[in-house]
């Protein structure tokens, strides 16, 4: 067992740690691996633990890998894991709610010294024994993908909690070159996706605001209103605009850039203006009067992303999905970071002609 990991941010390796304790201390002659996820409390009871349907999604992806006869082996889980399936990959799955019914099970004897009430306990073939390479093989991988995947799903969820995005996914690039990294991450991104809320309709609607000439920009209760199109061929001055994003899936938020592009979009170091917008209800509005008034050539780029949280602190994916090409590789690689994130981009361009 690896004892190098953080053992204060769950409690899903008591259960195989305990097996694999009673299991030195045993002789052994048949081979049996055992996989085990489960708290085991002061009276050796067996108690729940979180996320049991995640750590058996996790385990049926390796269990190939592990190269063991599926006929000797046997994945235990705590008692009130009711939905559990009967066997992954061949493997019996088994509800326990006691570390003596987890022993049995496993083919060990319970210490004298644990104090079992009668008739507990599932009767094992005589003599049946389990070598301890053989748990500690199963051990590998509780410890691993069991405890691991427990206490890094409590830390990337509480990351994506506060809105640290950025943080989570520095967190998870970290672990992934590590034993069985990866494909943890890859199972929380999953679940990320798979919780997020749904997309549903996002409706969009922009307006330009027009006058004669810059110097009637500032009568705003004079200005035209426009309804925004993605091109404007018009020969008016275009005074400012105002977007608005909403969505009908409660709980879904909505938060992005709008940005002003003077001389074209990604013709410059960075865009002149970047706003944020405001937030409302479901939604966001952004209002930019322009300081220097688009010509011929001039460019908006709107970028909204949608997901379950705000999200708080730098945002480098920005840079590229406010200046780069829809089409380009450059912002299908910033749409696609944020996607196994949890979150869903749309972008929209905005150019005079």
């Amino acid at each position: 067992m690896d004892v190098s990991a953080r053992i204060d941010e769950g409690r899903s390796w008591q259960l195989a740690a305990y097996i694999a304790h009673i299991a030195q201390q045993q002789e052994t002659s048949e081979e049996v691996t055992v996989f085990a996820t489960g708290e085991v409390d002061s009276e050796l009871k067996v108690r729940p633990v979180e996320r049991v349907s995640l750590k058996l999604e996790a385990l049926a992806r390796q269990l190939d890998a592990l190269g063991f006869n599926t006929e000797k082996a046997i994945i235990l889980v705590p008692e009130n894991e009711r939905d559990a399936p009967s066997q992954i990959g061949g493997v019996p799955v088994r509800r326990v709610s006691t570390a003596s019914e987890a022993l049995a099970l496993a083919g060990l004897a319970a210490p004298t010294s644990m104090k079992v009430p009668s008739g507990n306990i599932p009767e094992r073939e005589s003599g049946r024994r389990v070598p301890s390479w053989a748990i500690l093989a199963g051990v590998v991988l509780v410890a691993a993908a069991f405890f691991w995947i427990g206490g890094d799903f409590a830390r990337w969820s509480s990351l994506a909690e506060q809105g640290r995005i950025l943080d989570l996914e520095q967190d998870m690039a970290a672990v992934e070159d590590t034993f069985l990294g990866g494909w943890r991450a890859a199972t929380y991104r999953k679940w990320r996706n798979v919780t997020k809320p749904r997309i549903g309709r996002l409706d969009i609607d922009g307006s330009t605001l027009l006058a004669e000439d810059a110097a009637a920009c500032a009568d705003k209760t004079a200005l035209e209103k426009r309804r925004m199109t993605q091109v404007y061929t018009g020969t008016a001055v275009v005074c400012s605009v105002e977007i608005r994003a909403v969505s009908d899936v409660r709980g879904r938020v909505v938060i992005g850039r709008l940005a002003y592009w003077p001389n074209g979009l990604g013709n410059e170091d960075r865009a002149t203006r970047v706003m944020r917008g405001s937030h409302e209800n479901s939604g966001r509005t952004w209002t930019l009067e322009f300081a220097q008034l688009p010509e011929a050539g001039a460019a908006l780029r709107l970028v909204i992303i949608s997901g379950a949280v705000d999200i708080n602190g730098s945002q480098p994916w920005y840079q590229d999905l406010l200046s780069a090409h829809i089409n380009s590789a450059a912002f299908a690689a910033a749409r696609d970071r944020l996607q196994r994130l949890g979150f869903d981009t749309h972008a929209l361009d905005w150019r005079r002609k």
